[in-house]
């Protein structure tokens, strides 16, 4: 009896730390075809980046690091030219479609038209 107390303090007052490595994903991306997968593993960032069925697995370093960090600014810069030429596109439809309005109501394009589309 007095060992199972013994066991019972020794257990509930030593914190018992179990050393495991966690792994987390921190980003998702995916731009042009290429794709990368950002993962914090312990003391230690993991790319994997694929393009075409084909991934590989990189671990960052301070002989890479440059390379990750180029990469990563092109991928974001890839995503905002994306947006970019959609928002444009957009735009461009919406000035049609109201230079089509007005031309079949008034069967020419008035003055103010031209600096709007301008």
């Amino acid at each position: 009896m007095k060992k199972l107390v013994l066991i019972t303090v020794m257990v509930t007052l030593i914190p018992l730390h179990i050393l495991a490595t966690t792994t987390s994903v921190i980003q998702e991306r995916e731009v042009g075809g290429y794709r990368f997968t950002m993962i914090e593993g312990e003391n230690l960032l993991i790319w994997k980046i694929g393009h075409e069925g084909r991934t590989s697995t990189i671990y960052q370093n301070k002989e890479n690091k440059e390379d990750i960090d180029r990469f990563y600014s092109a991928m974001s810069e890839a995503a905002v030219q994306r947006f970019t030429l959609i928002a444009s596109a957009g735009y461009f439809l919406i000035v049609c479609i109201i230079t089509l309005i007005f031309y079949k109501k008034r069967k020419h394009f008035p003055i103010s038209m031209g600096m709007i589309i301008g």
